[in-house]
This record gives structure tokens, C-alpha cells and sequence, in this order.
């Protein structure tokens, strides 16, 4: 990325809107390596509502658990975090998956 490597950019959110934790990973892993020797920070958007949705049974659910294993996937492969789309679609449920993960990774 041209902006990155002439320093004209300090962060890259890219949206990463998927249902598929593999995708987030192929996806993070391209993002990382096009930042390589850059000083931009890498942040990966996720989509609350698409990461979480799974069909049961031809019934659309919702499972805060994918999104967790997500955001897990793309730090995992070097994010130094996310941003999280869209504010109004973040329940109780993401919040309390989000909170017990944020304990893994308090200094």
C-alpha cells in the first residue's frame, strides 16, 4: 500500500464483512503482508451482525461466539485490533463475550 509505506496513513481499517472466520483469517493474513514495512497500524473491521450469523435448520441465528472467534482469528494473525460495525446491532450478549475477552489480552 502505497500511502502506508510513504507514511501518509498512520491506520488501515479495512471491512472485513464476513460469516467466515477462515475468510477473516485469509483476509487479515493479506492485510498484514501488504503492510509489511510500514508504520500504519493494522485494524480489522468486522460486521457484528454477519460475523455472528449462522442458518439452523433454514433459521437465521445470531451467535456472539463467532464474532469472539473472529476478532481471536485476525489479532491472532497480527491486527493490533478491531473496530466493530455497527454500534446499534451490539447487544448484551456481544457485550459480555467481548468483556470476557478483553481479559485475555489486558496487560
Amino acid at each position: 500500500m502505497k500511502w502506508a509505506e510513504l507514511g501518509v496513513i498512520d491506520y488501515v481499517f479495512p471491512m472485513t464483512y464476513t460469516s467466515s472466520a477462515s475468510f477473516a483469517k485469509r483476509r487479515a493474513m493479506s492485510h498484514v503482508a501488504l503492510l509489511r514495512g510500514s508504520k500504519a497500524r493494522l485494524w480489522e473491521g468486522l460486521s457484528i451482525t454477519t460475523s455472528e450469523r449462522t442458518l439452523h435448520n433454514g433459521v437465521e441465528r445470531r451467535d456472539p461466539e463467532r464474532l469472539i472467534e473472529q476478532i481471536r482469528t485476525v489479532i491472532g494473525q497480527g491486527a493490533e485490533g478491531v473496530t466493530l460495525f455497527q454500534y446499534r446491532d451490539l447487544g448484551r450478549a456481544e457485550e459480555e463475550a467481548i468483556t470476557r475477552l478483553s481479559s485475555e489480552y489486558r496487560d
